[in-house]
This record gives structure tokens, C-alpha cells and sequence, in this order.
């Protein structure tokens, strides 16, 4: 009995051995063959980033975010972006993270942006972002990260250091 387990233990130990092994070789002639690694490609257009819930505000480099009570018991900050992109739905992401971890409920949804009369952007005002947990990160620097794609090519974003408070 004990052979018939130590000799499955051994099959069982040179077939990860050998899985790995050959994951490993496909993996490093992947990279050899790649030749240089791809650049990352830059944003196409200029995304403004602020807050507000009914209005767009700037948000500046180190600006205050207004955490805000929610009516289901959650709290969340408001969003605003502003892109010279048209009117219609566009994927938006924004995050929120201090030392390393996030402190924002994923927010990658399409969101309406409208045009403003007379201007040549479109803007999103007052998108919720729910932040579950907010104990560590009020009072603390904290930076925000916003992306708008319109689609596989182009995109905008942007990052901006920040502090959350009540």
C-alpha cells in the first residue's frame, strides 16, 4: 500500500515536472521570438478629470474629494470627465487606490457623455463611485485613475493625486 502511493506521489510529482518544464520552454521561446517588447501606446485624446455632482468642477493636483453618504448605506464620491469625444455611451474605468490597494467597487460601465452647447467636448457629470471601505484612505493621499475608450484604439486618461474626506 505504501509503495502504491509513494510511486502515484512520484507520477504525479514528474508530471507537474515535466508541465512546467514545457510551459517554461514555450514561454521562453515566446519571449525570444518576440524581438523587441511592444510599446505602450499613449493616450489619443486629453481627458479633463473632475468632481461634482450636478455641475462639472475641476479637480486639481491634490484636490479633495467629498465622500458622501448613499441612500443604500454605501458611500461613494462623484466623478466628472470632460473629452473632446461625441456625444453618446462611452466604457469608462475609475479607480481609486492608496499604498498599493484599491479602495473603489470596480467601476468599468458605459456612461453617457453629452455635448455642451458651444464647446467642443462632451462631458460626464456626477458618476458615482462607490468606495466600500473608506477607514484608511480618508485623510490620506490617495490617487484617482480615470480611462474613457471609444474603442481598441482610442482612448484617454488620466491620474491625479488626491484626498478623500467627509
Amino acid at each position: 500500500m505504501y509503495s502504491q502511493r509513494a510511486d502515484r506521489r512520484a507520477r504525479a510529482w514528474l508530471w507537474q515536472t515535466k508541465l512546467h518544464l514545457g510551459i517554461s520552454t514555450l514561454l521562453s521561446l515566446g519571449l525570444v521570438g518576440c524581438g523587441e517588447p511592444t510599446e505602450v501606446p499613449e493616450p489619443t485624446f486629453e481627458l479633463i478629470l473632475g468632481t461634482g455632482r450636478d455641475a462639472f468642477e475641476p479637480l486639481p493636483e491634490g484636490g479633495e474629494l467629498v465622500l458622501e453618504r448613499g441612500n443604500q448605506g454605501l458611500q461613494h464620491i462623484y466623478v466628472s470627465l470632460r473629452a473632446p469625444i461625441a456625444e453618446g455611451l462611452h466604457l469608462i474605468d475609475v479607480t481609486i487606490t492608496s499604498n498599493g490597494r484599491v479602495f473603489s467597487s470596480p467601476t468599468r460601465i458605459n456612461a453617457p457623455f453629452l455635448s455642451v452647447d458651444g464647446e467642443d467636448f462632451s462631458e460626464l457629470v456626477g458618476q458615482f463611485v462607490v468606495v466600500p471601505e473608506p477607514t484608511d484612505v480618508l485623510d490620506a493621499p490617495a490617487t484617482i485613475r480615470a480611462r474613457v475608450e471609444l474603442n481598441d484604439v482610442d482612448f484617454g486618461q488620466i491620474e491625479r493625486s488626491v484626498r478623500i474626506r467627509w
